[in-house]
């Protein structure tokens, strides 16, 4: 990718973006008293996500004294990841990590749970475990980096859950009053945990494909507002 502003300030839209919403490798090393080559090892032994975004620019310029190019690659975490990263260096092998994330998503399932804010899918709730398992994978992908606002189980069980719900509702194919409340309150639980998403991914983002659907059906209103009854 070069920076430039050749198409609309797209390249500079991005890297503002990436650069005001996450911490490059270089600032998550520093805020979290970690070597590039303790990241690296951690990562291999899967006990730490991999970055969300990988930007490779190309630096060029050309005066009096001749041309100049420089090329590289910019890895950009979620800040949030600094206090995992911390506890990288406490975790002896994966299964450990992986214990410490299971358990955080207990944590948070209780605290929606107080909400009444839950899925009444038994199978979902019979498989909660295989749930997480099948999330820790996402995580250390770092694919939750890049779609929730700090990538941590919190943001990854409201997001996965609000899908879940509205999904449901949106599987039936007609518009219910009797669905209207729930489809609020999931849509303000999916936009606090889903991230703004990079400029040229926005339209590709779950929540902006929901909405779409929702709006289709009646839910959502032309302005964008969701519909109270």
């Amino acid at each position: 990718m070069e920076l430039n502003n050749e198409k609309g300030g797209f390249s500079m839209a991005l890297f503002t973006y990436l650069s005001g919403n996450f911490y490059t490798q270089n600032q998550l090393l520093h805020s979290s008293d970690t070597s590039a080559m303790q990241l690296r090892n951690f990562q291999s032994r899967k006990m730490m996500p991999l970055p969300a975004y990988k930007l490779d620019v190309t630096l060029a310029s050309t005066s009096y004294f001749g041309k100049f190019e420089e090329r590289e690659q910019i890895e950009f975490y979620p800040k949030a990841y600094t206090n995992w990263l911390k506890q990288c260096h406490l975790f002896k092998e994966e299964k450990v990590a992986f214990t410490t994330f299971s358990e955080q998503f207990y944590i948070v399932k209780e605290a929606l749970l107080a909400e009444e804010f839950w899925s009444l899918d038994t199978q979902f709730n019979a498989n909660f475990d295989n749930f997480i398992a099948t999330q820790w994978h996402h995580f250390l992908a770092g694919t939750y980096g890049a779609c929730t606002k700090t990538g941590m189980p919190r943001e990854i069980l409201i997001k996965e859950l609000a899908v879940q719900i509205i999904s449901q509702i949106i599987s039936t194919g007609v518009y219910s009053e009797n669905n209207s409340h729930l489809v609020q309150i999931s849509l303000k639980h999916l936009r606090s945990a889903s991230s703004v998403l990079a400029p040229h991914e926005q339209e590709k983002g779950t929540l902006y494909r929901l909405i779409k659907e929702l709006m289709s059906m009646g839910y959502i209103s032309a302005n964008g507002t969701e519909k109270v009854t």
